[in-house]
């Protein structure tokens, strides 16, 4: 369901975004056609004012300073008359069909239209502010073409400003498209998740009631079996002491599923891991060696008692992955990196199967065949208690490495 759900919004989503982009272009495509078009009737009005200066005596062209070029050409295509910049002859192609010659340049457009009229002589006139700026028009012989060359001043830089306004208009509805929908896959995964915690915590209480409601039958257990062995006798007292294994068992299953439910940081302290490790070690005899010196002043601040617990089941679980290698003692190494005390379980053992990795620290999940499946959880979560992290690697040549990293104490 939660699958279908992301498609169809992410589909929905875009289709919206799509549109939104189409009526964008749209716009500014039908807006710079406009705009183009628009610059082509001023080029044509301009055109148009000064060839009818010359049919009509009473015309007068208002003074522009877009005129680039002017020019008039016999029918054979030679210059009768410049004023800016005109070619000096037209192109036969030109002279043959006159809208050949129409285009739109980088600052410019020009155009060359059919003209016809009698040999005068009139002036153009300049600006008032510019005496001498008009232009004198002597003309020799009939003109049969009109070319003009008209300055498109903004016209360019607007049409640049639309496309860069789409495109930006563009860039910005595909990055709200995607941060959109990776907030609703995070709203549906922040969803999940507090669903799953919320199962977490009913689950959780009735956990922590079942196990006080088991601890105290497995205590009358214990006394009434010790009470039968001594009564009993004759050659009973192996099942009974296997009873009681179990029923210590049992019981310390019990004990530890609480202190996974248990919450709170404990009793934490500043702990100098220098003392603490080689202290450790040495209570496990020859099973753990410490490899080099732990950096001088390295501290951390975790509850000492947790803090064994977690090397403690580090340890014992490297000891078991090298079950009949008396000889390889468990190694221990402590460093401090970026701010962060790292302590390192290292072994020879097989390591962990690869399809296993991810789920290695997750509660109830073992791969051992009378393992509870509490130690890493457990070891895992007083880490991030502490505001570390527990992980593991495999070791170069064979084996495992689990790293505890934790804070250094301020």
């Amino acid at each position: 369901m939660k699958r279908i759900r992301t498609v169809i919004f992410t589909f929905g989503t875009a289709a919206a975004a799509l549109c939104i982009v189409f009526l964008v272009w749209a716009f500014v495509l039908r807006e710079r056609s406009t705009r183009r078009l628009y610059a082509e009737y001023e080029v044509y009005r301009a055109l148009t004012a000064l060839t009818d200066m010359y049919r009509d005596p009473g015309a007068v062209m208002p003074p522009d300073d877009r005129i680039l070029g002017f020019g008039l050409y016999r029918s054979d295509g030679t210059r009768l008359y410049q004023h800016g910049r005109t070619p000096d002859r037209l192109a036969p192609e030109i002279l043959q069909d006159p809208a050949s010659a129409r285009r739109f340049t980088d600052s410019s457009f020009i155009l060359v239209r059919p003209f016809g009229m009698d040999p005068l002589r009139r002036p153009v006139p300049g600006r008032p502010d510019r005496p001498g700026s008009g232009m004198m028009m002597p003309m020799g012989g009939a003109a049969r073409f009109a070319y003009i060359e008209y300055g498109l001043g903004s016209f360019r830089r607007e049409q640049r400003a639309l496309s860069a306004g789409a495109l930006a208009i563009t860039a910005a509805l595909g990055a709200a498209y995607a941060l959109l929908v990776h907030l609703y896959r995070r709203n549906l995964d922040l969803r999940d998740r507090e669903y799953r915690n919320r199962e977490l915590v009913q689950l959780g209480e009735a956990a922590r009631t079942l196990a006080h409601e088991i601890k105290n039958p497995l205590g009358v257990i214990r006394v009434q079996t010790a009470l039968l062995a001594r009564t009993l006798g004759g050659g009973s007292e192996e099942g009974f002491r296997i009873i009681d294994e179990e029923v210590r068992r049992l019981g310390g299953l019990v004990d530890r599923i609480r202190d996974f439910l248990r919450s709170g940081e404990g009793r934490p302290e500043t702990v100098d891991l220098g003392e603490f490790l080689e202290g450790w070690a040495k209570r496990h005899g020859g099973g753990v060696r410490l490899e080099g010196a732990v950096t001088e002043g390295a501290a951390v601040r975790i509850d000492r008692g947790r803090l064994t617990d977690i090397l403690d089941n580090l340890a014992r679980n490297a000891r078991e992955s090298m079950e009949g290698r008396t000889d390889l003692p468990v190694e221990l190494a402590c460093g401090v990196k970026r701010g962060q005390a790292v302590v390192s379980v290292l072994d020879r053992g097989p390591g962990v199967d690869p399809e296993e990795e991810a789920r290695l620290f997750e509660p109830f999940h073992t791969t051992k065949e009378k393992g509870s499946g509490i130690g890493l959880a457990l070891s895992a979560k007083w880490a991030r208690t502490a505001g570390g992290t527990l992980s593991y690697r495999p070791r170069e040549g064979g084996g495992s490495v689990f790293e505890l990293r934790l804070p250094v104490a301020k």
